[in-house]
C-alpha cells in the first residue's frame, strides 16, 4: 500500500511538472532559424564512424556533411520510437493495473506527439524526408506479462539511449541554435519519461520474477541483450555512408557494429541502461 502511495505522488509531481513546462513545437522553435551547413551539427565524438579506422580517411568535409546526416538519423530513430511508444502504452492506458499511472502516460503520450511534430519538421525541412526504418519484432511474446514489461522496457532502452545524444549536442556550442534547441527540448521531456518508465518496469519485473521460473527470465534477459544490439545498430546508416561517398557502406556499417557497438558495457549511449538493468536484475 505504501508504494502504491509513493508511486502515485511521484506520477503527479511528474504530471505538475509536465504541466509547468508545457511546450508547443511550432510556436516555441524558432523555424526560420536555418542552421549553418558549415559547422558540425554534433560533437565529431558522438559520430558513429569516430573511433574507428574510417574517420581518419575522412575528408573535413566529409566530417561535417556526416555529423548533420547522423543528427538527420538520430531524429529520424527518435521519431520511429515516439510512434512505436505510441503504439505500445495506448494499449494499457486505463486498464486497472494500471489506472494510477495512465493520467500521467496521457500527458507523456501529448508530448510524444509534439516530439514527432518536431523531429519530422525538422527532418522534412533540412533533408527532404525522415529517414525510415522497418518496425521489426525480434520476437513474439506469448505471456501477457512479460509482453506488458516488454511493451515498456523497449521505450526506456530507446529513451535513455536517444537522451544520452541529446544531452550531449545540447550543450555543443558549435551546433546550430535550432538543433541545440530541439535536442534541449527532448531531453528535458524524455527525463520524465524515463522517471516514469524505470519505475514501471522495476515493478512489473518484480512481480515477474515471483511468476515465472529461472530459465523464462533468463530467455527474457538474453532477448533484452539482442534488442538494445538491434536498436543501437541503426546508428550506423548504410545510406548515410554512401552519400558522403565511402565504398562499400554496407562493409563499413558491420564494422561499425562490431568495433563500436558488440560491448554493452563500453559504448557509452548504451551505459545509464546497462546500470540500471543490472540493478533491477535485468541484465
Amino acid at each position: 500500500m505504501e508504494e502504491c502511495v509513493a508511486t502515485t505522488l511521484r506520477f503527479q509531481k511528474l504530471t505538475d511538472l509536465s504541466v509547468k513546462d508545457k511546450f508547443c513545437p511550432v510556436t516555441d522553435l524558432d523555424w526560420t532559424d536555418i542552421p549553418r551547413k558549415d559547422v558540425p551539427w554534433m560533437p565529431f565524438e558522438l559520430c558513429s564512424l569516430f573511433g574507428t579506422p574510417y574517420w581518419n580517411n575522412l575528408s573535413p568535409n566529409q566530417m561535417l556533411t556526416l555529423s548533420q546526416l547522423e543528427m538527420i538519423n538520430l531524429f529520424s530513430m527518435t521519431l520511429r520510437g515516439e510512434k512505436e511508444i505510441q503504439a505500445d502504452l495506448l494499449e494499457y492506458l486505463y486498464l486497472p493495473e494500471f489506472a494510477d499511472d495512465s493520467d500521467y502516460l496521457s500527458i507523456l503520450l501529448g508530448e510524444e506527439s509534439d516530439h514527432i511534430l518536431m523531429f519530422g519538421k525538422f527532418c522534412r525541412m533540412h533533408f527532404g524526408r525522415v529517414i525510415q526504418y522497418k518496425h521489426v519484432r525480434l520476437t513474439q511474446f506469448a505471456d501477457k506479462k512479460i509482453a506488458t514489461l516488454n511493451a515498456f522496457l523497449q521505450t526506456l532502452v530507446a529513451e535513455e539511449i536517444l537522451t544520452f545524444y541529446n544531452v550531449e549536442i545540447a550543450k555543443f556550442v558549435d551546433a546550430p541554435n535550432l538543433v541545440r534547441k530541439i535536442n534541449e527540448r527532448h531531453y528535458k521531456d524524455e527525463s520524465r519519461h524515463i522517471a516514469m518508465g524505470r519505475q514501471v518496469v522495476r515493478s512489473l519485473w518484480s512481480k515477474l520474477e515471483a511468476d515465472l521460473s529461472s530459465e523464462m527470465l533468463q530467455n527474457y534477459r538474453i532477448y533484452v541483450g539482442r534488442f538494445i544490439r538491434f536498436f543501437i545498430a541503426d546508428l550506423a546508416n548504410v545510406e548515410i555512408y554512401k552519400i558522403i561517398g565511402l565504398a562499400n557502406p554496407l562493409k563499413v556499417k558491420i564494422a561499425v557494429e562490431r568495433e563500436k557497438f558488440s560491448n554493452l558495457d563500453t559504448f557509452k549511449p548504451a551505459a545509464k541502461i546497462q546500470k540500471y538493468l543490472l540493478s533491477v536484475g535485468i541484465a
